[in-house]
């Protein structure tokens, strides 16, 4: 930690304007929000900024595709068994990665209550609407930590 940690980082970041500078082709930087984008930018590199080119910003899915990303990402037998409405009114401001994290902490939940149900063959785990609506609870409070807050800006 402490003073080496900042001269590592600021380190880090040199290399990366550097390579950045003369790589010949083109170079994608990630960030999850414009917010935090114009945050990092300028707390950390405005030169980063001046050597970009181009700034192209995506939006999150509105309700309606958060239906369609459910219903794509789960599997077809839950189909009957969940609600596709409510779990995309639920998961506001998720895009596809937080939809497939819930997704994948319902199943680990749904394996560890019962190991046996995962490996019995022809037999659908039980997600159920409760287990992934704890699961898009889960992941919704991922977001809300302070710690890391850097790290989670830089998500790529």
């Amino acid at each position: 930690g402490g003073r080496g940690a900042k001269t590592k980082k600021k380190k880090l970041l040199e290399l990366l304007l550097h390579e950045t500078a003369r790589y010949p082709g083109v170079v994608l930087l990630c960030c999850s929000s414009y917010d935090k984008y114009d945050a990092v930018v300028h707390a950390l590199a405005p030169t980063l900024l001046a050597a970009m080119r181009a700034v192209v910003q995506f939006e999150l899915p509105d309700e309606a595709t958060r239906g369609r990303l459910w219903r794509m990402l789960l599997p077809p037998a839950c189909a009957g068994l969940v609600d596709f409405d409510l779990l995309a009114k639920e998961s506001h401001g998720f895009n596809v990665a937080r939809i497939a994290n819930a997704i994948y902490h319902a199943v680990a939940a749904a394996v560890l209550s019962d190991p046996d149900a995962a490996t019995a063959a022809g037999k659908p785990l039980d997600l159920g609407m409760k287990r992934l609506q704890r699961a898009i609870q889960a992941e919704q409070e991922k977001g809300r930590g302070t710690r890391d807050a850097l790290q989670r800006a830089m998500l790529c």
